[in-house]
């Protein structure tokens, strides 16, 4: 089953797919930035944790306790720290600004009151100070650095997303031109699209030409058929007329049956001819079921059925038979060995000798034969040699050489004593 295609707009499609993209690769560049910026943070927590605690050294411990307990590190970062002091001897909590104070052994990071601290230590005159920060404030700087970022993003992508459509908008031009063009084409022009359109939808004005010049055969096939069905039913049509209108008058009893008998003749002429031009159009129109067969067996059964009829004498003989089958259309076998004998007998042939070498069908005739003149324009649709007394319309020796081209097969015309029909078939494999 074909895939169904939803109606939809390509400029949008490509749009929003785009815009998709935009967007992912923009959360995955806050992430990124998100990392380096915490990775920062935790650089200038950790600078600015040591440089209190080398600042709270160099104090005397009257003015230790005096500071307050929240010390301000950094106005523009916010950075509030907090401490506790021990004497390193007897691991007494000296002072302290924080309660309950940090443990003397703290880790690099310990959580306290539900809260996550990040320490730095300093031992100095057997004392040691201990300071710490809370993580929050990372958080905090996180969210104030997307605050300030949010926004630049926002409007350049909302920038980007006006420039991807306009620019996508801009790319499809050449698209609306040809659409437009096509478009204002008139029906009845089948010639090619000649437009300059860019490397990626070549196909379609391809696939249009392609579409076109099959249109262009069908119509002059179609207008080919028409014309060759009307040239040649006149004739009979005529004779028919032509007998009524000697019926009509004549009073004599034997020119009214020579009437009728013309009659009978041009309907059955007309007849042939009808079933001809359709077998005509079935081949103009390339409806041949191939099927893998061997090519002799093939032509042994349809000749059975053509000696049934009755009519010229035939022979037939296999030569050498072939291990690999052919693609053949079985109907179109039969056609293309009635014509054949069909017009062996009505040219003067007695005998007709059929033969089947490896892929090679070949149907000789003892008749009078041909010219070479003759020779060169067989095969073409409705050619007959001049002089000709024997009615026909030229169309048995044309389907032949057309059901052999669908079969993809060699059709060759010679005239060594009678006369004589090659067809190369090619093999199956």
């Amino acid at each position: 089953m074909a895939t169904q295609l939803k109606k939809h707009s390509i400029l949008l499609n490509l749009s929003m797919n785009i815009l998709l993209g935009i967007i992912i690769a923009t959360f995955v560049m806050l992430a990124l930035v998100a990392r380096q910026v915490s990775h920062e943070v935790d650089e200038i927590i950790e600078t600015r944790l040591v440089e209190a605690a080398r600042f709270y050294q160099l104090l005397p411990q009257k003015v230790l306790k005096q500071l307050p307990a929240d010390l301000v590190l950094d106005k523009d970062y916010s950075l509030f720290a907090k401490y506790s002091l021990y004497n390193i001897k007897t691991q007494q909590l000296v002072a302290s600004n924080q309660y309950p104070a940090f443990p003397f052994d703290a880790a690099a990071k310990i959580v306290l009151d539900d809260t996550t601290w990040q320490t730095h230590s300093e031992i100095k005159n057997d004392q040691k100070i201990i300071v710490a920060i809370s993580l929050d404030v990372r958080n905090y700087l996180a969210a104030d650095v997307a605050k300030d970022v949010s926004p630049v993003v926002i409007i350049c992508l909302l920038l980007l997303g006006i420039a991807m459509v306009f620019g996508v908008w801009r790319g499809l031009a050449p698209l609306r031109l040809f659409s437009q063009e096509v478009a204002c084409r008139p029906g009845d022009d089948l010639s090619a699209f000649m437009m300059q359109v860019p490397k990626e939808i070549e196909v379609l004005p391809q696939a249009l030409n392609q579409l076109l010049n099959r249109i262009s055969q069908f119509r002059q096939r179609e207008q080919r058929f028409v014309a060759d069905a009307a040239h040649e039913l006149r004739t009979p049509l005529a004779g028919i007329l032509l007998s009524l209108d000697v019926i009509e008058t004549t009073q004599r009893q034997e020119a009214k049956q020579r009437g009728l008998r013309n009659i009978r003749l041009s309907t059955e002429r007309a007849h042939r001819l009808v079933e001809q031009l359709l077998l005509l159009a079935r081949v103009d129109s390339k409806v041949i079921t191939l099927k893998e067969n061997d090519l002799a067996e093939v032509v042994k059964n349809k000749l059975q059925d053509i000696k049934r009829d009755g009519g010229i004498k035939i022979d037939f003989s296999t030569i050498d038979k072939s291990d690999y089958p052919v693609q053949l259309d079985e109907d179109l076998i039969a056609v293309m060995l009635r014509n054949a004998i069909d017009n062996s007998e009505k040219y003067g042939a007695t005998t007709v000798q059929v033969s089947v070498n490896n892929h090679c069908l070949t149907i000789e005739d003892n008749g009078p034969g041909v010219s070479e003149e003759v020779l060169s324009n067989l095969g073409n649709r409705f050619y007959r040699p001049a002089g000709q007394k024997v009615s026909g319309s030229g169309i048995g020796l044309s389907l032949i050489k057309e059901i052999a081209a669908l079969h993809q097969a060699e059709v060759n015309f010679s005239s060594p004593a009678g006369f004589s029909i090659t067809i190369q078939f090619p093999c199956a494999q």
